[in-house]
């Protein structure tokens, strides 16, 4: 789920870093 986000704050980013990571390793694991 990647959207446009109006970077909140630092939070916002990395729950953003989370989410990628999670989708990356997703992804390579397949």
């Amino acid at each position: 789920m990647r959207k446009h986000y109006e970077k909140p704050a630092k939070i916002g980013k990395i729950q953003l870093s989370k989410y990628d990571i999670r989708a990356i390793r997703k992804l390579y694991g397949q």
